[in-house]
């Protein structure tokens, strides 16, 4: 089952191999930034081109899917703004476990 991410506004949990179904909410591209704002600098060429309210489209390429510990911001290119028009997905971090005899440590990178 896909995550579902809104467009709109969507903070999603998507790690690379999990599919993301996009809902668009009004007419709106997809471009990855290198930042959550607005204004930062787009990378690489548009996830997708420009599509009416209510079309949906699912990614199972990772398109839209994060590594383990990262966080990756999406916008559309002409109507971005703080609380709109924006999806940020990440994955969580994978644990790193140590054993020292009796002792197991759990910690995060």
């Amino acid at each position: 089952m896909p995550v579902i991410a809104e467009f709109g506004i969507s903070r999603i949990e998507a790690c690379e191999g999990d599919d993301v179904k996009v809902v668009w909410k009004g007419y709106h591209n997809i471009q990855e930034t290198s930042e959550g704002k607005c204004d930062s600098e787009e990378i690489g060429e548009q996830i997708s081109d420009f599509q009416n309210l209510g079309y949906e489209e699912t990614y199972t390429n990772n398109e839209l899917a994060a590594a383990p510990g990262q966080t990756r911001y999406f916008k559309c290119s002409i109507h971005c703004s703080e609380n709109a028009n924006r999806i940020e997905v990440s994955c969580p971090p994978v644990p790193v476990i140590a054993e020292f005899g009796i002792s197991r440590i759990e910690a995060c990178e």
